[in-house]
Protein backbone atom coordinates (compact mmCIF):
# COMPACT_ATOMS: atom_id res chain seq x y z
CA UNK A 1 0.00 0.00 0.00
CA UNK A 2 1.29 3.62 -1.32
CA UNK A 3 0.43 6.78 0.51
CA UNK A 4 1.22 10.75 -0.11
CA UNK A 5 2.78 12.94 2.28
CA UNK A 6 2.51 16.21 2.58
CA UNK A 7 6.11 16.43 0.85
CA UNK A 8 4.40 14.46 -2.14
CA UNK A 9 6.88 11.78 -1.39
CA UNK A 10 5.45 8.06 -1.95
CA UNK A 11 6.00 6.14 1.23
CA UNK A 12 4.96 2.34 2.20
CA UNK A 13 2.50 1.28 5.02
CA UNK A 14 2.70 -1.52 6.62
CA UNK A 15 -0.37 -4.37 6.11
CA UNK A 16 -0.28 -6.40 9.24
CA UNK A 17 -2.53 -9.17 9.17
CA UNK A 18 -3.61 -10.62 11.90
CA UNK A 19 -5.61 -13.71 13.35
CA UNK A 20 -8.34 -12.76 14.79
CA UNK A 21 -9.90 -13.45 18.16
CA UNK A 22 -13.57 -13.97 18.08
CA UNK A 23 -15.26 -13.18 21.28
CA UNK A 24 -17.39 -15.36 23.41
CA UNK A 25 -19.98 -14.73 26.15
CA UNK A 26 -21.11 -17.42 28.21
CA UNK A 27 -22.82 -17.29 30.81
CA UNK A 28 -21.56 -13.81 31.82
CA UNK A 29 -17.94 -15.04 31.32
CA UNK A 30 -15.53 -13.88 28.28
CA UNK A 31 -13.73 -16.17 26.40
CA UNK A 32 -12.16 -16.47 22.74
CA UNK A 33 -10.69 -18.52 20.30
CA UNK A 34 -8.80 -17.89 16.70
CA UNK A 35 -10.87 -19.37 14.18
CA UNK A 36 -8.04 -20.72 12.20
CA UNK A 37 -7.18 -24.04 10.66
CA UNK A 38 -6.20 -25.46 13.92
CA UNK A 39 -9.33 -24.75 15.57
CA UNK A 40 -11.45 -26.31 12.70
CA UNK A 41 -8.86 -29.63 13.28
CA UNK A 42 -9.27 -29.71 16.90
CA UNK A 43 -13.16 -29.85 16.30
CA UNK A 44 -12.76 -32.78 13.87
CA UNK A 45 -10.58 -34.36 16.05
CA UNK A 46 -13.20 -34.15 19.20
CA UNK A 47 -16.64 -34.93 16.80
CA UNK A 48 -14.54 -37.97 15.89
CA UNK A 49 -13.63 -38.80 19.03
CA UNK A 50 -17.21 -38.07 20.54
CA UNK A 51 -18.56 -40.88 18.03
CA UNK A 52 -15.89 -43.41 19.18
CA UNK A 53 -16.75 -43.44 22.88
CA UNK A 54 -20.54 -43.12 22.20
CA UNK A 55 -19.92 -46.62 20.44
CA UNK A 56 -17.80 -47.86 23.25
CA UNK A 57 -20.24 -46.95 25.86
CA UNK A 58 -22.58 -49.74 26.78
CA UNK A 59 -22.91 -49.09 30.60
CA UNK A 60 -26.07 -46.66 30.58
CA UNK A 61 -25.12 -46.02 34.71
CA UNK A 62 -21.55 -44.48 33.36
CA UNK A 63 -22.88 -43.17 30.34
CA UNK A 64 -24.06 -39.34 32.05
CA UNK A 65 -20.49 -39.05 33.86
CA UNK A 66 -18.23 -39.87 30.88
CA UNK A 67 -19.92 -37.56 28.45
CA UNK A 68 -20.08 -34.99 30.69
CA UNK A 69 -16.29 -35.49 31.62
CA UNK A 70 -15.98 -35.34 27.53
CA UNK A 71 -18.27 -32.82 26.95
CA UNK A 72 -15.85 -30.78 29.46
CA UNK A 73 -12.36 -31.67 27.92
CA UNK A 74 -13.99 -30.49 24.62
CA UNK A 75 -15.23 -27.19 25.55
CA UNK A 76 -11.73 -26.53 27.72
CA UNK A 77 -9.86 -27.97 24.07
CA UNK A 78 -11.70 -25.26 22.38
CA UNK A 79 -11.66 -22.20 24.45
CA UNK A 80 -9.11 -22.59 27.12
CA UNK A 81 -8.18 -25.00 30.30
CA UNK A 82 -10.59 -24.54 33.18
CA UNK A 83 -13.16 -22.99 30.91
CA UNK A 84 -16.21 -25.35 32.28
CA UNK A 85 -15.12 -24.37 36.08
CA UNK A 86 -14.99 -20.86 35.26
CA UNK A 87 -18.68 -21.02 33.61
CA UNK A 88 -19.97 -22.93 36.62
CA UNK A 89 -18.20 -22.60 39.18
CA UNK A 90 -19.13 -25.36 41.89
CA UNK A 91 -22.13 -26.58 40.50
CA UNK A 92 -21.93 -30.19 38.64
CA UNK A 93 -23.10 -29.18 34.61
CA UNK A 94 -25.75 -30.53 32.98
CA UNK A 95 -24.84 -32.55 29.88
CA UNK A 96 -27.77 -30.83 27.78
CA UNK A 97 -25.42 -27.21 28.81
CA UNK A 98 -22.33 -28.59 28.10
CA UNK A 99 -24.07 -29.62 24.47
CA UNK A 100 -25.38 -26.59 24.37
CA UNK A 101 -22.13 -24.59 24.96
CA UNK A 102 -20.09 -27.02 22.40
CA UNK A 103 -23.19 -26.12 20.19
CA UNK A 104 -22.82 -22.24 20.51
CA UNK A 105 -19.48 -22.40 20.07
CA UNK A 106 -19.50 -24.54 16.53
CA UNK A 107 -22.35 -21.90 15.56
CA UNK A 108 -19.90 -19.07 16.34
CA UNK A 109 -16.90 -20.19 14.18
CA UNK A 110 -18.99 -21.65 11.52
CA UNK A 111 -20.65 -18.24 11.07
CA UNK A 112 -17.16 -16.82 11.24
CA UNK A 113 -16.35 -18.85 8.54
CA UNK A 114 -19.19 -18.54 6.27
CA UNK A 115 -18.82 -14.46 6.41
CA UNK A 116 -15.43 -15.12 5.21
CA UNK A 117 -16.50 -17.29 2.27
CA UNK A 118 -19.19 -15.26 1.20
CA UNK A 119 -16.21 -12.02 1.25
CA UNK A 120 -13.97 -14.24 -1.03
CA UNK A 121 -17.21 -15.08 -3.34
CA UNK A 122 -18.15 -11.12 -3.38
CA UNK A 123 -14.02 -10.47 -4.13
CA UNK A 124 -13.49 -12.84 -6.56
CA UNK A 125 -14.22 -10.68 -9.91
CA UNK A 126 -10.90 -8.77 -9.22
Amino acid sequence: MQSENNSGKITMKNLIIEAPEIPLCINGKEFSFVPDSDFAERISLLADEAGKRAEECKDAENEVTEASAFLSYAIDTLIGDGAVVKIFGDVLPDPLDLCDILGYIADVFHSYRRRRLNRLKEGSEW
